[in-house]
């Protein structure tokens, strides 16, 4: 427990804040490289208002939390810094700090330092993780009673009377002659078994209803297709759980992402949410990231992956040519290891859980689920921490290899520059591309949607819906006409002077 360790410690969503913590014994060392101000001098448990600057850029505007050992959560250093909330600026505080030698915490790892260090006992922290994951309140009552130490206590009256027994019953063996000891007679050994068998037997009872209260039963419903069981399902949950439709086979997981290249015979599949992963992954090169080669050309970049493709972009007002240079070099140049992979599957994994609370984008992919039976639309752009958990560094190889070929990629320039600005720029940085077609494979898409409505909640007081419908996919592209009937539709159900809006 040498190393310095960080992780975002918030609720993954937008908010006004997300705290991002640093716990060991570099954490001020860290922080303080990337903090305008000097925390070596403050004292502890101050909060501290200034900027995180990386390479002379400024991240955000943040407060950061200092609280020196021993009087802290882990008994180490531990600094927080709450900067604005967001995927972007969250994900970049917590990219600097592993940069700069922290080292990305392990699921409950924090809580993990408490207990070792002595902070906290392991029914105490078990009861930390409790009230996290805690979803009733009788859940929650159970979970704070156990982190004030009230099942700690009964376990300890166990053990200091097995103690005291067991010392009892030794003295009498070794030191019979002595008068003034208290005499271990049978009746006092069986009626102190008794009480503490009596104890284990409360405290194993107790600990039984405390499982079925924190985990619930485990309930298959079981049956043929569409009788009803994802109808009872909900009636049971009291809510729209489970999407319920006509359609028999609807409740169903999202398909396998499947191609072949025109070269190869065989097919190949690979997780949901690849494209993502492989998005935040090429900005990393064995010897510097793309961010800092950008900061010393004072040019601002950034990516997104949607649906159908990946943009990587960036803005300049000057040093033009040594920016596209940048860009041109990192989409031709991937690096990917095994330990760099395992890392951004930690960082990913938070951003992906982090969705899950973004009301706009669970609306979206609700909806989407609801139109599509089998088409991959339906699919999280991001995958799930289980999907992205199944990415290597050769999985990353291959799609590398299919997609990014130039007869499949666009340069797109914009501003104060001539063409041959950029063919200069593009002849000395690309090599000519073999011909490569991709082969991918789609299910039938029926023709109708896979129910008329669903349900999510979130802890939010402000609601949000989307709505869609499902246009015949005969055409292969839309046309003016169809555009406009949507864009006119469109406004008069949900624009701003629509009752839905107002």
């Amino acid at each position: 427990m040498n190393d310095t360790i960080c992780a975002i410690s918030t609720a993954l969503g937008v908010g006004a804040i997300s705290i991002i913590r640093v716990s060991g014994d570099e954490a001020i060392d860290i922080v303080n490289k990337i903090f305008d101000k000097d925390l070596t001098k403050k004292e502890s448990h101050t909060i501290n208002y200034g900027h995180i600057v990386y390479n002379g850029e400024i991240i955000d505007e943040v407060m950061v939390s200092i609280m020196k050992s021993p009087k802290t959560f882990t008994k180490e250093d531990i600094v927080e810094i709450n900067s604005h909330g967001g995927v972007a600026v969250t994900n970049k505080v917590l990219e600097i700090l592993l940069l700069e030698g922290a080292r990305l915490a392990e699921p409950g790892e924090f809580t993990k330092r408490a207990f070792l260090n002595g902070r906290i006992d392991l029914v105490e922290a078990e009861s930390i993780m409790d009230l996290i994951e805690s979803k009733t309140e009788t859940s929650r009552k159970l979970a704070i009673s156990g982190m004030e130490g009230k099942v700690s206590k009964l376990v300890k009256n166990i053990i200091d009377n097995l103690v005291k027994v067991n010392a009892n019953i030794e003295v009498n063996i070794d030191y019979p002659e002595y008068e003034d000891i208290e005499i271990v007679t049978k009746e006092k050994i069986e009626e102190m078994s008794k009480y503490i068998n009596k104890e284990l037997t409360k405290l194993l009872n107790e600990s039984e209803n405390g499982k079925l209260i924190k985990d619930g039963i485990n309930t298959l419903i079981l049956g043929r297709p569409n009788v009803g069981k994802s109808s009872l399902t909900n009636a049971l949950l009291n809510e729209d759980r489970v999407i319920v439709s006509n359609e028999a086979g609807t409740t169903r997981d999202s398909i396998d992402t499947k191609f072949k290249r025109s070269d190869k015979d065989e097919w190949t599949v690979v997780p949901e949410g690849i494209a993502h992963f492989l998005e935040h992954k090429l900005f990393e090169s064995e010897d510097l990231d793309a961010f800092a080669r950008y900061a010393k050309t004072g040019a601002s970049a950034n990516a997104y992956t949607s649906f159908d493709k990946t943009c990587y972009l960036f803005q300049c007002s000057d040093n033009f040519e040594a920016s596209l240079e940048i860009l041109l070099d990192f989409v031709t140049h991937p690096y990917f290891t095994k330990e760099t992979v395992e890392k951004e599957q930690g960082i990913i994994g938070q951003e992906i859980t982090m969705y899950y609370d973004v009301a706009s984008w669970m609306s979206t992919f609700n909806l989407l689920r609801l139109l599509y039976h089998k088409h991959p639309v339906r699919i999280d752009i991001a995958g799930t921490v289980d999907s992205i958990a199944q990415i290597t560094d050769k999985l990353l190889y291959d799609c590398y290899d299919t997609f990014y070929n130039l007869h499949n990629m666009t340069l797109a320039v914009v501003g104060n520059v001539t063409p041959e600005q950029v063919l200069s720029v593009c002849d000395k940085m690309l090599k000519p591309a073999p011909e490569l077609s991709i082969e991918r494979s789609f299910e039938k898409e029926e023709r109708d949607v896979v129910g008329d409505y669903t349900e999510y909640n979130l802890a939010m007081s402000i609601p949000v819906f989307s709505f869609g419908y499902k246009e015949a996919c005969e055409k292969p592209k839309q046309d003016l006409k169809t555009i406009v009937e949507t864009t006119v539709l469109l406004e008069i159900l949900a624009g701003n002077t629509s009752n839905l809006y107002n």
